[in-house]
């Protein structure tokens, strides 16, 4: 049987095949439950098999933190694995050398840290025409032409 992945959004596949459940047995065969076969087979909601009652949620963390590699200095290496725009990188990294400052003065981590970007090289916004104004201005224009070249 082919399976469709299509429109399962950022979920990876090994998300939906790989992680089974030892809770999740197929009874005709006694195969352990992947989370997409759990859900052909038992009518389950995605969200259900990440229940308590299921350990899909405990596989997936343990999966996650066997990935996870611990990190003991932050470099901007670690910032180049990130899924994000240049700026938004430097903006993360500058961030990260405020507190990183902050901790030897104050002589702790702070407790939370508020991060607020702007934009500031985006162009001057100007309120932009509606429909109706520009149909005018457009009937307008060619109202204009017409009287000149009857005019000639």
């Amino acid at each position: 049987m082919k399976l469709n992945y299509s429109g399962w959004g950022k979920f990876s596949r090994n998300l939906l095949t790989e992680i089974t459940s030892k809770k999740l047995v197929n009874e005709s065969t006694g195969e352990c439950l992947n989370i997409i076969n759990a859900m052909r087979c038992n009518n389950i909601l995605f969200m259900e098999l990440l229940a308590d009652r299921f350990d899909y949620m405990s596989q997936i963390e343990e999966y996650n933190k066997a990935l996870q590699k611990e990190v003991t200095e932050i470099t901007p290496d670690i910032l180049e694995n990130l899924y994000v725009s240049p700026v938004v990188r430097r903006s993360i990294w500058q961030t990260i050398r405020i507190v990183e400052e902050l901790k030897k003065i104050i002589g702790c981590a702070p407790a939370k840290i508020f991060v607020e970007t702007t934009r500031t090289n985006t162009a001057d916004k100007k309120p932009t025409d509606s429909r109706k104004k520009q149909l005018e201005s457009l009937y307008k224009k060619i109202k204009d032409e017409e009287i000149k070249r009857i005019g000639k």
